[in-house]
This record gives C-alpha cells, structure tokens and sequence, in this order.
C-alpha cells in the first residue's frame, strides 16, 4: 500500500485532525472470532500513546452496559499510525470509545440507567478522543449506539453488521464494508459509495500500518498556520501552495475550550491557482482567556474543509475573579466581579450547556452558584459582568 507521509504530517501539524483519532478496525471479522484483533489509531507522527479502547453494549438488551476495556499504547509512526491488538471487540452492536488514561468505568458498568440512548455521565469515561458506532440492527441504530452522543460519529444500519470501517486517508470520513466480495461500500449516511471512487481498492482487504484509500486529495493544500497574540488584537496568518476551487477562508473563534465555533470573519480565497499565497485576519476584539482559532475552508460549490484549531492565551482569564472552593461539591462561588453579572453559564466536558445564571448580584463574598445537580467532572464556568468577559475552570466533586 502507498503511504502519504507528507501530507499527513502537514495535516497534522496544522492541527487540522484531532489529536488522536480510531482509524481502522474490524467490527465483525470475517470468519469466527478471533483471539486478537487490530485497531489502528491515527494520531501525530512519533508521538507517543497511552489510553483506553472501551466497547460500549448497543443492543437494546444491553444498552449501555461497559462490555469490553482494553489499556493500549505505543508510539505513532511517520504517517501518524499505531496499530494495537486486543482481546476480540466484537459484539452485535456496539460503540467503540477511544479515551485517555483518565477512565474510571469497569466492565459491567451501565452508562445509561434510563436506556434512552445518551450517556449519563461522559466524564466516567475520562478523556474521550474519538467514538463511532456500529448498530447490527435498525433499532440500535436509532436508539442504541452512542457515538455522536460522545462526539464521534454513528453508522446507519445497513443491513448487516459491517466487516470492517475505515476513514478516508485525507479528509477522514467514514466508510463501512458489509460484505467484500459484495463490492458495496457505505458511507455513515448508508449511501452506497462506489469502490473505483477511491485511489486503493477499498475491498481488498484492511490496510493496517498503510495509508487507508481516499476518494480525493484536499481543495486546499495549507503549508501554514499561526496565530499570535498582539497588544490589544489576535492576529492569524496561513498560507497556501495549491488551491483548486477554493471560494474562501471563514476564521472561527471558540471560547469554550474548542466545542463550539462561531464566525468572525473571511478571507477571499485565490480560486484556482498553484502559486504561493498568502492570507492574513486580524481579531480586533478577542476574548479574555483562552480562545481557539480555526479556519473553515469553502469550495464554490459549498465543500467545506476544516484547518486548525490554534489556541492563544489573551492576558488572563481574569486577573482577579477565581471560582472558590475548586474542586467543589455543591456551590462555587466567582470572586472579584463587582456589580452584577448579566449571565453566567456552564459548560461539561463535552462542550454542553448544562446551566445558566442570568442578572445576579455579587456578594462580598463572590457570585454563588448551585452546582449540586452537577455529575463529577471538570467544567467551565463563563461570565459576563458589564465589559468584563471571562472562563474559569472547576472540578465537581
């Protein structure tokens, strides 16, 4: 099989890929189970990892019950792979969860007491990097596996148990394979894709340790991306060597820890050309703390790309405000903010708004906030007093 070394380590570089991601595996091998099986991670070239493979049950006889747990680790090679293997992950329905070291379920646990399809606590599972799930039948697709409700992804049923997943060798998408003397291929969707669209023939066979096959090289091919912090502005700079069909660049910023992107400006893309070019956005007023950056590359025909994210420290999240106690187990308290807060709001670990505080008077004592109703976990607590933005880490014990 070919590598793509180059480009993947650009893609990687830009951070345009998550840190670590589940790149290849074989839900249902074909023939009997075996003792071991191959997953393959992806993840960025000669770094080292250490981390968690936990099968979640997605048959609605079991629904959300910790069926497998498996410790992995090892170092990523020069086209970002790492092939483990592990105990047979196979069961008939299931969600494959890619954590840190941080997971503190066992197997047996059951994740989803009320059997509604959506995890009760996430933070049990520590760290999660990647999930995708593989329903066997229509019922566990619509009600049963848990991979978007972690942040990942969800095949639909497509009559049978797939054989083996991939995702693309360049922009990451999906792909299942029920039957590979069938000739089918299936994107996340259930739409039939067709094997001659990709440059490696998707049905011989797994590729583990290789590249996997791709349906296309990226629009955009970006040699770099920065982002610094200036006196009073943020200001980003990325360039290209090749673009083909590229309307423009959409800057995003998130100040909630990279969950959640919203648009701040564009940058008219160069169409087709294979010259250098070079782009250049200037965030006038960025946020207090932490913020992320990242581009969202658009085609003519409404293609979209994602590059980055950037990170960048802005002063501080707040000289003076601190949340007290920290960890906590009922009330936090935000100290340092005079006046009142407009709106205080809560975020979990996944991104979620789970609380909301609006027009409150601070005390001497700081702005008290009734967190009992929280799960444990590491949260985020966002303020909004007059011109004084900020976000504050907590633990909830």
């Amino acid at each position: 099989m070919k590598t793509n070394f180059t480009l993947g380590l650009i893609l990687f570089l830009l951070g345009q890929l998550p840190a670590q991601l589940i790149n290849e595996f074989e839900p249902n091998p074909v023939g009997g189970d075996p003792t071991n099986q191959n997953v393959e991670l992806k993840g960025t070239p000669g770094a080292g990892f250490a981390g968690m493979l936990v099968s979640i049950e997605s048959d609605l006889a079991n629904i959300g019950t910790v069926d497998r747990l498996q410790a992995i680790s090892g170092t990523f090679d020069a086209n970002g792979l790492l092939v483990v293997s592990v105990p047979d992950l196979e069961n008939p329905s299931f969600t494959l969860v890619l954590t840190g070291n941080d997971a503190t379920v066992v197997v047996g646990d059951d994740l989803d007491l009320d059997n509604d399809g959506s995890i009760d606590n996430p933070g049990d599972l520590g760290t999660i990097l990647d999930a995708i799930g593989i329903p066997d039948e229509a019922d566990d697709a619509d009600n049963g596996v848990y991979g978007v409700d972690l942040g990942g992804a969800d095949f639909l049923f497509t009559g049978d148990e797939p054989k083996l997943v991939f995702r693309d060798g360049v922009n990451n998408q999906w792909y299942a394979i029920n039957d590979p003397d069938g000739g089918t291929v299936f994107d996340l969707a259930a739409t039939m894709v067709d094997p001659m669209d990709f440059d490696i023939d998707p049905l011989a066979g797994s590729t583990f340790g290789s590249t996997n096959p791709t349906t296309g090289l990226a629009p955009v091919t970006l040699v770099d991306f920065k982002v610094a912090k200036l006196t009073r502005s943020v200001k980003l700079n990325w360039s290209t060597i090749n673009e083909t069909g590229n309307d423009y660049f959409a800057v995003e910023r998130s100040t909630d820890n990279g969950r959640t992107f919203s648009e701040i400006g564009r940058s008219k893309g160069s169409g087709n050309s294979r010259d250098f070019n070079a782009y250049e956005f200037v965030d006038e007023n960025p946020f207090r703390g932490t913020s992320f950056y990242r581009l969202r590359q658009v085609d003519f025909d409404g293609t979209k790309t994602f590059y980055g994210p950037l990170s960048v420290q802005f002063g501080e999240a707040s000289t003076t405000v601190t949340v007290f106690p920290n960890p906590a187990y009922e009330t936090i308290s935000l100290r340092g903010l005079a006046g009142v807060v407009e709106e205080i709001e809560i975020f979990n670990a996944l991104g979620r708004r789970v609380k909301t505080v609006s027009n409150t008077a601070t005390k001497s004592a700081g702005t008290s906030i009734d967190i009992s109703g929280l799960h444990r976990g590491v949260y985020l607590v966002k303020y909004r007093s007059g011109s004084e933005r900020g976000a504050l880490r907590f633990i909830k014990r």
